[in-house]
């Protein structure tokens, strides 16, 4: 019961966090800051209310839930760290971009052209770095999925929660593009929905790729199954193979008299004299099979000839 909850506490303890730390923080600086009843709080806009509220915990919780359940790989910082990288810097972009456009539209946190507010620069570093964490987490999902047995235990919640996650990160761009779709004449409004298609588009892609290429692994494995090849990358996850075996019937010297194998006898290993002479015995040399070592018996006609 522990293994199982730590990877939903977990996911639970990144959202609430990414929760506090976008909605819950704005709001605060909502209620004690001093601001201009004339300009549009920060309610009016779907992104900062229910993206930051739900949409943005959701995906962040479903991408740490999908880590947690895949086992790690190769080389993860390199490119966690170059993902965030990517992510921070276009956020980062896109806030600059914004602060030097002056006829973006004026808000609570953005009262005046090329001038933010204590909350306007909390939230261009909060967006920035929720850029970069975001790049991160599903460059580090979608590469330990690719890699990931297809059949493993944590292989199936894994491509549930990322399912999930696409869906809250799918959310938060629709309401993105309707709080920033009338300013896309303007080269802030038009750089923020062009960097957020841009990055919706690859992480789409390489959503589906992963997902068809984890697909294709399952119906193939599915297929080795069925005409009996077993997966050695992956032992005991896997049924065994039913296989007739080619081993000769066992027979046993003793039950046929020494003549040879009887019908229901074990043969036995043939020891190294009768190895070298067979016809003296009696047997024939492919009478006899390897599995044991037993001590050679004399047939009884050899002493009825010496004594004649």
């Amino acid at each position: 019961m522990k293994q199982m909850s730590t990877p939903v506490l977990k996911a639970v303890a990144a959202g609430g966090a990414v929760a506090v730390a976008g909605f819950v923080a704005l709001f605060v600086f909502h209620l004690v800051m001093q601001r201009d009843p004339s300009l549009p709080t920060m309610f009016a806009d779907l992104c900062e209310t229910f993206g930051d509220a739900l949409a943005l915990p959701i995906m962040t919780g479903a991408l740490v839930y999908a880590l947690t359940r895949l086992p790690s790989t190769s080389r993860e910082g390199v490119y966690a760290a170059s993902a965030a990288a990517a992510g921070g810097a276009t956020g980062a972009l896109t806030q600059l971009v914004r602060l030097a456009d002056g006829a973006h539209e004026l808000t609570w946190a953005h009262p005046r052209p090329h001038h933010f507010t204590a909350a306007g620069i909390y939230h261009a570093v909060f967006l920035t770095v929720m850029c970069a964490v975001t790049a991160a987490l599903w460059t580090l999902a979608l590469r330990r999925l690719v890699r990931a047995h297809p059949e493993g235990e944590g292989t199936k919640p894994a491509r549930r929660a990322l399912c999930v996650g696409l869906a809250g990160g799918l959310s938060f761009v629709v309401l993105l593009m309707m709080d920033d779709w009338k300013f896309l004449s303007t080269t802030s409004g038009a750089t923020v929905l062009a960097a957020t298609a841009a990055a919706t588009v690859l992480t789409v892609c390489l959503f589906v790729v992963v997902m068809l290429r984890g697909h294709r692994r399952r119906r193939g494995l599915q297929a080795g199954l069925r005409h009996g090849r077993h997966d050695r990358s992956h032992p005991g996850s896997l049924r065994p193979c039913r296989e007739t075996s080619l081993r000769p019937p066992r027979t046993d010297l003793s039950a046929s008299g020494g003549s040879g194998p009887g019908p229901h006898t074990r043969l036995r290993r043939r020891p190294a004299d009768l190895r070298t002479q067979p016809a003296r015995a009696g047997l024939r040399a492919g009478d006899l099979a390897p599995p044991v070592r037993v001590r050679a018996r004399r047939p009884e006609w050899v002493g009825t000839q010496q004594g004649d």
